[in-house]
């Protein structure tokens, strides 16, 4: 017996969708939960649109990272697994990058095998860049509202 065109690919997709069904894999179950955070990035107290921010766990509770881009009014609502979902319970070390990389032509007396270079330009100081040398810090807790303003300065 022959599947029509339609029907085959059909079935198929019927069945793998309901071997999911009913069950958490292991992963998930596990996860510790993400409570709704954000965080709002000024530089010399304007927005900052396009920043990369990185809560990196501080300390041996958790282990768990969230991050996320800035939008026009500097604000990120932090991801930890899925979209927005914010960030799980603890301190954290914060990093915040922004840098805008330029490409040039080399010399044809520099021209080895590369033809171009390239010219990293922080645009906010490299300083926030890690969370080792930033000196910002953020506590998410469970039942608060877990809103982190970072006032940084050139």
């Amino acid at each position: 017996m022959r599947c029509r065109n339609w029907l085959c690919p059909s079935l198929l997709t019927g069945v793998l969708a309901l071997v999911g069904c009913g069950e958490t894999d292991k992963w998930t179950a596990d996860r510790p939960k993400p409570f709704p955070a954000q965080a709002t990035v000024l530089l010399d107290k304007q927005p900052v649109e396009g920043a990369s921010v990185v809560f990196q766990p501080d300390g041996a509770g958790h282990k768990r990272a969230a991050a996320g881009v800035t939008d026009s009014a500097g604000v990120v609502h932090l991801q930890t697994y899925d979209p927005k979902d914010g960030a799980v319970a603890g301190k954290f070390k914060v990093a915040i990058t922004k840098v805008k990389v330029t490409s040039t032509a080399k010399s044809e007396e520099t021209q080895v095998n590369d033809t171009t270079s390239s010219k990293t330009e922080y645009l906010v100081p490299k300083k926030y860049s890690t969370a080792a040398t930033s000196g910002l810090t953020a506590e998410v807790k469970e039942g608060s509202e877990n809103k982190f303003t970072f006032e940084l300065k050139k």
